[in-house]
């Protein structure tokens, strides 16, 4: 089943021919990539299928029916969302409130129910429709939040997520309008290796969770081959090459457009540079490896000889502290003998003339 068909599409912009006569068709849950050179017209188609651009001409039909002449609201209400190249969330809102108001596209109720319901108390309007609809809306937005790692995150402000995570926010906020197509331009911009990987297991997980077609815009050359079913190369706002992953890296019109005329002599030149500083890389290892080998034997011969200095002065500090310890110990001995000695000496002379008073006193008067 053919979920998008574009045929013959074509924009101009006074003089300037941005997209010309391009056609390409995505079949339903297929990852379809659309790829090429700065300039190339990618992200105008993008704004052509969601009628952000008036068409010059061509054809769009989303589904079997022509969307080319329709405003983006009813194009997004059809079931085509996207996010921007340039990240744009609510960013003075919540992370939950971002998916949390897209949520509301695919609400039944109606405004005078909103407002009605709204301001009643919770055991008033529970079994109404208005209610009933926002307790499955946010368990949606639970859903999301939790598919895409940001429950943890739901009451932060969008803009003071790290960039990486504002990209999976954006991404949340498109599948909460529950879309049948997925427009993702460049989602993997600003993102490291390992985000990069993940953000592929991630498209490919959704895809398959939520019944997703997913149309592609991306420059991380891994990401589209690691995770694109077919992809379409725009040139100068032509189509030059449509194909599998292998087709599409095998093909001399992609390759000129990225390289140019010249790519087999660019790559020689760029593998050789590559091999000459591998080589120098290496030899720069090895001789840094040889130096910080011999700066290691040397502290070491330092340290041990260092450490025995200290250990033979400790050992003399402790053995000299504890001859003096010794001698002191001796002296504070004698005195205190000698002390003793006197206290002894009086105790006798005292008990002595005491004994010769009391006999003085027992001789009789003459």
């Amino acid at each position: 089943m053919d979920v998008l068909k574009v045929d013959q599409l074509t924009k101009t912009f006074g003089g300037l021919t941005a997209v010309d006569d391009v056609s390409f068709t995505i079949k339903k849950n297929e990852i379809f990539g659309l790829i090429g050179p700065n300039g190339a017209g990618k992200t105008t188609a993008f704004n052509l299928i969601t009628g952000v651009y008036k068409v010059t001409s061509g054809e769009i039909e989303f589904l079997g029916e022509k969307i080319q002449d329709k405003p983006p609201f009813e194009i997004a209400q059809k079931g085509i969302t996207r996010t921007f190249q340039n990240i744009r969330l609510f960013k003075k809102l919540s992370v939950f409130d971002n998916i949390f108001t897209a949520c509301h596209l695919s609400a039944k109720y109606t405004l005078p129910e909103a407002i009605f319901y709204g301001a009643l108390p919770n055991v008033l309007s529970k079994n109404s429709r208005y209610a009933k609809e926002e307790r499955e809306l946010r368990e949606y937005t639970d859903e999301l939040l939790n598919i895409m790692g940001l429950y943890d995150r739901k009451d932060i402000l969008a803009n003071n997520l790290p960039y990486g995570l504002q990209r999976r926010l954006e991404i949340a906020r498109a599948l909460a309008v529950k879309p049948q197509l997925l427009l993702l331009d460049e989602p993997a911009a600003g993102m490291n290796p390992e985000e990069t990987n993940q953000l592929m297991n991630l498209i490919d997980e959704i895809r398959t969770k939520f019944n997703l077609t997913v149309l592609l815009i991306e420059h991380h050359m891994d990401l589209v081959m690691g995770v694109c079913d077919n992809i379409a190369v725009l040139n100068f706002g032509a189509k030059i090459a449509e194909g599998t992953a292998a087709q599409i890296q095998n093909n001399p019109k992609v390759k000129e457009a990225y390289l140019g005329e010249e790519d087999d002599e660019l790559l020689e030149e760029i593998e050789r540079e590559f091999e000459e500083a591998e080589a120098k890389m290496e030899a720069d290892v090895e001789a840094n490896a040889e130096i910080e080998a011999e700066d290691k034997i040397e502290v070491d011969v330092e340290i041990e000889a260092e450490d025995k200095n200290v250990k033979a002065v400790e050992v003399a500090e402790n053995t000299e502290e504890h001859v003096e310890y010794t001698e002191a110990e001796k002296e504070i001995k004698v005195e205190e003998i000698k002390v003793k000695a006197e206290e002894i000496k009086e105790e006798v002379e005292d008990q002595i003339e005491s004994e010769k008073n009391r006999d003085k006193k027992e001789e009789p008067d003459a």
